[in-house]
Formats: structure tokens, sequence, C-alpha cells
């Protein structure tokens, strides 16, 4: 959904030389894309899961993924991000949700906002479900708790500002609640701790995204 001089600075800029995509918006990728892995033509051999699964080696210093800034100071910046730091966030989330039993967690984040990355670890390294959201959906006030409730979320990563648009009445599978990305006033964490995990964390995304959280109550 970005203007097409914003995908081609990213593009060049982060030197992408293989993109994946759907056959929906193959069509606005830049030109300097040198190769299109169209989703459609090979989801068959990712279904069954093929033969010709290449093993690659990967270190802590390695590349993990880029993640830009907004540029609302200027030219965005590509943050690059190793692999060093995710086992432990991973292993910090594991314990926080209790991940022992497996839990159900809410992937509502733009994927272009590092806490999305936070979703992902918290359910797809920690053994749990990571339910996708409609993109459709309003991540926001009604839409969103009807989906925390149709979904059977137990867990969800959110801002202080979208948590403040939820109803109060109950949620009732709702148990983990973490919110992040600006500052918490304490009478939301008092709205919402009772009953429930609270927790607010900071961090920019050069630390892989947090570098504390703490539990509220």
């Amino acid at each position: 959904s970005y203007p097409q001089e914003r995908l081609a600075f990213m593009v060049a800029d982060a030197e992408v030389s293989v993109v994946v995509a759907s056959r929906s918006v193959v069509g606005v990728l830049p030109e300097s894309v040198a190769e299109v892995v169209v989703l459609e033509d090979v989801w068959d051999d990712i279904a069954s899961g093929g033969e010709n699964v290449v093993k690659v080696e990967v270190g802590a210093d390695d590349l993990a993924y880029v993640m830009y800034t907004s540029g609302s100071t200027g030219q965005p910046k590509g943050v690059a991000i190793t692999h060093r730091g995710i086992p432990g966030l991973a292993k910090y989330m594991y314990g926080a949700f209790e991940h022992s039993t497996p839990r159900r967690i809410l992937h509502h984040t733009s994927m272009n906002f590092d806490l999305s990355v936070v979703e992902y670890i918290s359910a797809l390294l920690c053994g749990s479900t990571l339910v996708l959201a409609d993109p459709d959906i309003k991540a926001v006030g009604d839409d969103l708790a009807r989906v925390l409730v149709e979904q059977v979320i137990e867990i969800v990563l959110i801002t202080p500002t979208a948590l403040a648009t939820l109803p109060e009445e109950s949620l009732p599978y709702l148990r983990y609640i973490a919110v992040g990305g600006e500052a918490c006033p304490i009478d939301l964490a008092q709205t919402w701790s009772p009953g429930r995990f609270f927790f607010n964390g900071y961090g920019p995304t050069e630390s892989t995204i947090v570098v504390c959280m703490a539990k509220y109550g």
C-alpha cells in the first residue's frame, strides 16, 4: 500500500534481490526487483514439504530482518537486525506468557512496526498459535474486541492508545496484555490488570525491539 517511490527506495536501499508476493500485488512492485516469486505458483510445493529444501547455516551475527523507520524526520532509515537478540527475547516471552501451556496470540500489528515481530516470536518460537487478524478489520474498539472473543485470544500486544479504545466489558479469554510503543498511563494499567498479567515494555528498534519489560501489579 506504500507509494511506488517509497517501495522503490526500500528495495534499492536494502539491496533486495528477491521478493515473495501474492499475485494480487505483483503489479505494484518496483521494476528494480530482480526476481519475484509468486506465492500461488509455488504454494503446492510449499504445502507438500518439497524435496529441494536448502539448509542454510545461520549465525548470531547474520541478518534476520531490516525494519524501516517512518521517515518522519527525513529519509526513512533501514535498521538491520541480526539473529543475536532474538533467542533471548523469545526466552523471556516464553516465560512471561507461560507458553508451557500453548497460547493463542493475535497478530494485528502492521509489519512496518516492530511490535509485529514480537507477535511472531511470542507465538511461533514459543510453540503457540499465531492468529492472523483480517487486515481490513480496524485493530481498535469494538472491531478488535470482537476478534479477541471470536478467536479466543489469550495474548495481545498493543499500544496504550489502542488499548484505551477497547470496551471494558468482559473479554473472557484475554489473560496477558503487553503494551508498548508509547507511554502507558497508570490508570490504563489499573483498569486492565485486575485478573490478568499486564506488561509494559520499552525499546528502540535497533535493540531487537525490547530492552526492558515490567509486569504491573
